[in-house]
Order: C-alpha cells, then sequence, then structure tokens
C-alpha cells in the first residue's frame, strides 16, 4: 500500500488528516466514558477498545480519479464529488460496529469549519482477521484495496496478508455470471410491480420496485468490487455505486418539481412502509415516475457493467 497523498490538492489532504483525528478522538471518548454514544449503556469492555490498527484510503480519492465526474444528474451542477471511502480495520470489529461512534464521526467531519464542502466520508470496519483471510483467498475487492490504497493510520507493527493472485479470466467469468443473476432478480421484481399495480396494490408494487433497485445495485457493486454490499438502505447503495462510477449517481434520486429527492425517499421507505404499514401512500402517478427512473438505472446497469467485465480480460 501507497502512504503518499501528494496526487490529492491540499484541501482534500487537511480533510484526511482530520478525519484520522476525528476517528481515533472518538474511539478515545467511547473508552473514557464507558458508554455506546446515544444510548447511555454501559460496556463491559469499553475501556479496553482499542484505536484503529489500520486507516486506509481506498476508491476515487485513492486512484485521483476525483476531478471533473459528470453525472447524468441535473441536480449538483452534473458533478459528483466521490466520497472518502476509508477501511477501517479494528481489533475488536464486533464490539466497534456496536457504537454510534460512525455516525458521531460524520457528523462532527461535516461541523468541522476546517473541511471541504459536500464530501462525504463512507466507512467500511472489518478485523484484520478478515482482511487478511479476503486477502488469501483472492478476493478482488480487497486485494485492489491493498495494492491501490493509501494508508492513512498504522499501528506499529501492523502488517497485511500477501494477496493471492487473481485470475483474470476467472475475475470475469464470476462477473458475468453475478450480473446474470442480479439483473434477473430485478427483472422479476418488475413483472411482480407490473402485476401489483394492475390490482390496485400500490404499497406492494412499491415494495417490489425498491426490490428491483436494490438488486441492480447489489449487482453492479459485485461486478466492480466482487464484494457483495448487504444493505437495505438505497440512499447507501446510490452513494456506493456512485462512487464506483458518477454515472450511476441521481438516475433514481434526481429532483422533481415536488423537491428534492421526495419520490427517492418514499421508494426508499418502501422496504419496510409498503408491507407493513397501513398508512403507507404512494399513487399511481408517483409509481409511474419511479418505474421509469428504475428501468433507467437497468438500462445503464447492464451498458455499464458490460463495458466492466470487457475490461478484466480484455
Amino acid at each position: 500500500m501507497r502512504i503518499s497523498l501528494r496526487h490529492l490538492s491540499n484541501s482534500r489532504r487537511n480533510d484526511l488528516t482530520l478525519v484520522v483525528r476525528h476517528i481515533l478522538g472518538a474511539f478515545q471518548n467511547t473508552r473514557a466514558s464507558g458508554k455506546v454514544f446515544g444510548l447511555g449503556r454501559k460496556l463491559r469492555r469499553a475501556a479496553d477498545l482499542a484505536d484503529p490498527e489500520m486507516i486506509v484510503l481506498f476508491g476515487a480519492h485513492a486512484r485521483g480519479a476525483v476531478n471533473g465526474c459528470s453525472t447524468n444528474s441535473a441536480h449538483d451542477n452534473g458533478l459528483y464529488i466521490p466520497d472518502y471511502e476509508l477501511l477501517v480495520i479494528l481489533e475488536q470489529c464486533k464490539l466497534a460496529r456496536r457504537l454510534e461512534v460512525w455516525q458521531t464521526i460524520m457528523h462532527r467531519f461535516g461541523a468541522d469549519p476546517k473541511t471541504s464542502n459536500g464530501i462525504e466520508l463512507s466507512f467500511l470496519t472489518k478485523s484484520r482477521s478478515e482482511v487478511n483471510n479476503q486477502l488469501r483467498s483472492g478476493t478482488a475487492f480487497f486485494s485492489d484495496i491493498k495494492r491501490h490504497g493509501i494508508v492513512l493510520h498504522r499501528s506499529e507493527g501492523i502488517q497485511l496478508a500477501r494477496c493471492r493472485s487473481i485470475d483474470p479470466l476467472q475475475r470475469q467469468i464470476e462477473a458475468r455470471r453475478a450480473l446474470r443473476w442480479w439483473r434477473r432478480s430485478a427483472a422479476d421484481s418488475l413483472v411482480a410491480f407490473e402485476l401489483f399495480v394492475e390490482r390496485g396494490r400500490y404499497r406492494r408494487a412499491a415494495f417490489e420496485l425498491h426490490q428491483a433497485a436494490e438488486f441492480l445495485y447489489t449487482g453492479i457493486v459485485i461486478v466492480f468490487t466482487g464484494h457483495q454490499s448487504r444493505s437495505h438502505n438505497l440512499r447507501r447503495l446510490e452513494r456506493r455505486v456512485s462512487n464506483l462510477d458518477p454515472a450511476f449517481f441521481g438516475l433514481l434520486s434526481e429532483a422533481t418539481k415536488d423537491g428534492p429527492c421526495r419520490l427517492f425517499g418514499l421508494l426508499n421507505a418502501a422496504y419496510i412502509n409498503g408491507r407493513y404499514n397501513g398508512a403507507f401512500r404512494v399513487t399511481r402517478r408517483q409509481l409511474d415516475e419511479l418505474a421509469k427512473r428504475v428501468r433507467r438505472l437497468q438500462k445503464t446497469t447492464n451498458h455499464i457493467c458490460q463495458e466492466r467485465i470487457k475490461s478484466y480480460a480484455p
């Protein structure tokens, strides 16, 4: 892994210095308080919670591909600025994942007057044993981080396992298989969506539309990284795939005359409310517009992922 940030502007280097400071400070505060952030509940081992062993910058900022990222979206001036994507390697990963420390760090970073505006944080938390197991098995996502990531913080004596070599043809085959599976799953949900619309069951139709979008996002992440993103939150998934290719940004969340991302909020809420909340309301007109966006995402997914798959074994 690299350690130099010279390819980034001074403001972004300053941002990353502050991010590391906020992360280490949050862990120190957790040990001092002995509480889970925001819950006031004591932790037996809070005093033993160790600082992160490594903090690694990966993604677009590590590669230097952050300038002039055009999108298909009409908002944000047609430009998408990728998140600061950070792999945080922890000794007590299960304990740390239970903390609300990550939301606290993001809030403090966003509120810090010294940081650049408009760039968000994205955290991936793993234990060292998890990362090493993935590296030894040749998982493309972690191998790419090992090769191209930039170490922002490392505890003394901490080293990662060597990467197992990846067969480009095998990676292409696995990516093609993943795209086929998740694209088919999305198509099945769109068929179910049409059926529920015809029956006037709009809440359940919204849920199926949510599922179609989630399946497409999941397929994109696997094709690009070989690592499945386990989330039902479409906002989080959209940020994740937009970090991989800015052309995905705004395909679902584009603002309308009803307000910024209001329809996207309805679609995101449909995962729970579409099945369990009798008070949830969505109209046929809203469903038609959302379906148009999901089908646009479907078309874009197929085009961009096919090009990505071809690049693995030219």
